[in-house]
This record gives C-alpha cells, structure tokens and sequence, in this order.
C-alpha cells in the first residue's frame, strides 16, 4: 500500500507472497515429481527383470541422476525456492529430444509430454502423460526417428518468466 505520498509509488507485496509460487508453478513441480518417480521405478522393475546388464550401469546411474534431479527439483520449486527454477529448466531440456535409431534410443518425459515427430519414421502426435524414460545404445531397433516433446518449451518459457519476476520482486523488497 501506499502512505498516500507519490501517487506513481508502486505497491509492494511482502517477501513471502513475492516467493509463493503460482498454481501453474506447482502443476510443473508435481509433474516433474510424478514423472520422475514413475520412471525410477519402471527403470528399476526393468533392471531387477534382466533387461539391462553390467555394461548399462553407467547409463543407468546417468538416468537416476535425471531422476533425481527431476524430483528434487520438483520438490524445491513446489516449496518456492529461488534455485529450483533454474535446476528445473534444465530437467525440462532434458525433455525435449526424442531420438530412436539402432544406435540410440533417447526419450525422458516426466510428467507430461505432447511429442510431435520431426523426422524419419512417423511418431505421430502422442500426448504422454506419467514418466517415461528410455536411454539405450545399439538398442537394434529397426526404426529411425527424431521427435520434439513441445511441453518443455512452454514450462521453460514460464518458469524462466516466473524466475525473473520473482527476483524482481526480492530486488524490490531489499530496497
């Protein structure tokens, strides 16, 4: 509120309704924490039932790292932290290629995805919802396809928004 000096004075919201995140903030944090541990555990169920070997644990710990990163991300742009937007911008990037070849199948979707195919064989448009997650080389899969998984872009774009208006506003708090 103004004390009733300069008319053009801008209000001020407290620091701690500046830091609440939106309800579409936390559509995405709940995403990315629902996604990231359905795939945890049908990676897991598949690893337990032989399908992968020694060879693929490194690719395994590489996509537990992208889970991981995915729920505890989650976790802090639920709870408002100022970090957790960056981290899940970068979670999000991880969803946006959508590659499969003999050599390399690559898909992470946490959460949601709406995935149109670019090239190669036709994916179709597939909305896709819970948490997919595939990293396999010379998977001998006798398809080729490249896809884009569009969501991202419009989580990246809001949160990159919602990044800056909040630092705006602990900027104008601090003064």
């Amino acid at each position: 509120m103004t004390d009733g000096g300069d008319s053009n004075e801008v209000e001020r919201e407290p620091p701690h309704v500046a830091a609440q995140p939106t309800v579409f903030t936390r559509v995405i944090a709940a995403l990315q924490i629902v996604g990231s541990s359905t795939s945890a555990v049908a990676v897991l169920t598949a690893a337990t039932n032989g399908q992968f070997n020694v060879v693929s644990i490194p690719i395994l710990l590489m996509m537990y790292a992208c889970f991981v990163a995915a729920f505890l991300s989650g976790i802090a742009l639920w709870n408002g932290e100022q970090g957790a937007y960056l981290v899940a911008m970068i979670v999000q990037a991880l969803q946006v290629p959508i590659v499969v070849s003999s050599i390399l199948t690559y898909k992470f979707i946490f959460g949601f995805g709406l995935v149109f195919s670019v090239l190669g064989n036709p994916m179709d448009a597939m909305f896709e919802l819970g948490g997919f997650s595939y990293l396999l080389l010379f998977s001998g899969d006798p398809n080729f396809s490249v896809g884009l998984n569009f969501w991202p872009f419009i989580t990246i774009a809001y949160l990159h928004a919602q990044r800056r208006k909040r630092a705006a506003a602990i900027r104008r708090h601090e003064r």
